[in-house]
């Protein structure tokens, strides 16, 4: 009796042995499958992203973030959707989206640039600010996001902070009138009048009937 029950024993083990892989090729094709489908859900939204149809977008994106099948790429998926909500006007989801995007696109400037637009957009300056911080962390030399912290340092007055990036975006647009009243003002109000009267005078050249510009002059003695 004993020996027929070990034989029995033996014989479940073999069994699991032969039905235990089938078993795990069958989870592998699984996840393979929603891998694909996400992917194409996923190629579907940038589509729509494209075309401009966000609740098209919206409804794709969430297919593929809600079945988890992005895996190390839902990060993308979730700064698409932002992108969605915010071309919605939906700021308030965006940010959500985006901070979740942040988890893992740790250096992606353009996920921070567009997260500063839309805390501009819901009156949190401070946080607009952090944002483009970090997207200049990521790219220091992309102009677009100089520009950014040369108008938020600008608006509350920081214009020690304001001047460098506003310098630095005149090296490649030399003729930015609203960053070469900027930088003048910047430099009139940290005490470098010689430096201001450049911007101003550079102004004024551009467009005489710039009250800011001959006012500036004036001011500075330029």
């Amino acid at each position: 009796m004993v020996k027929r029950l070990a034989a029995f024993v033996v014989g479940i083990v073999a069994i699991a042995g032969i039905v235990a892989p089938a078993h795990a090729l069958g989870i592998n094709e699984a996840r393979e499958r929603a891998a694909r489908n996400a992917k194409q859900e996923g190629t579907l939204g940038d589509a729509a992203l494209t075309d401009k149809k966000y609740d098209e977008a919206i409804e794709h994106y969430t297919k593929v973030i809600s079945t988890n099948a992005c895996g190390s790429e839902c990060g993308k998926y979730y700064f698409r959707r932002g992108l969605a909500w915010q071309g919605k006007q939906d700021c308030t989801k965006a940010i959500e989206d985006y901070t979740k995007a942040q988890e893992t696109l740790k250096d992606n400037g353009e996920l921070y640039f567009n997260a500063s637009l839309c805390h501009n957009q819901l009156n949190q300056p401070e946080l607009a600010l952090a944002d483009l911080d970090n997207a200049i962390k990521v790219n220091p030399e992309s102009s677009i996001y100089r520009v950014g912290r040369c108008i938020a340092l600008f608006n509350k007055h920081d214009f020690a902070g304001a001047l460098p990036d506003c310098e630095f975006t005149l090296g490649s647009a030399p003729d930015d009138q609203n960053m070469l009243y900027a930088a003048a003002m910047s430099a009139e109000q940290t005490g470098d009048k010689a430096k201001a009267a450049k911007f101003y005078k550079h102004l004024h050249d551009l467009n005489p009937g710039d009250a800011r510009a001959a006012d500036g002059l004036k001011r500075v003695g330029g």
